[in-house]
């Protein structure tokens, strides 16, 4: 089981009710539920070059040549809030017939760490 798929479930059991049982559910049938270590690094490596020096509107593809791990992550727009510098990201992923897409939010703290805000 990878280390996304175990906070999830034990964040369940410690919060347990129907919502977080639905939201176990759903992870179940997303790419990222079967990504490997190596998938993980690949798609991470993918987000932190997206958020250091992608330019809005342009794809970021990565694949995985040793599982049928892909995606790309594409950059929507920057902006500041709050004064921190923001950027949302179209994030697609694929794992054989499995997809998934999602836009996240992403700001960076003091410091230079992003953080994923939704």
């Amino acid at each position: 089981m990878n280390a996304i798929a175990a906070i999830v479930m034990l964040g369940c059991l410690l919060f347990g009710g129907p919502v977080h049982a639905q939201y176990l559910n759903m992870l179940a049938t997303t790419p990222l539920s079967k990504f490997n270590a190596a998938d993980n690094k690949l798609f991470m490596a993918t987000i932190d070059k997206a958020l250091a020096e992608g330019q809005d509107g342009v794809p970021i593809e990565w694949k995985n040549s040793k599982s049928p791990a892909a995606g790309v992550v594409t950059p929507q727009k920057s902006f500041v809030s709050e004064g921190m510098k923001c950027r949302e990201l179209l994030i697609a992923n694929s794992y054989q017939t499995l997809k998934g897409e999602a836009v996240h939010t992403f700001c960076q703290a003091s410091g230079g760490k992003w953080k994923l805000l939704n």
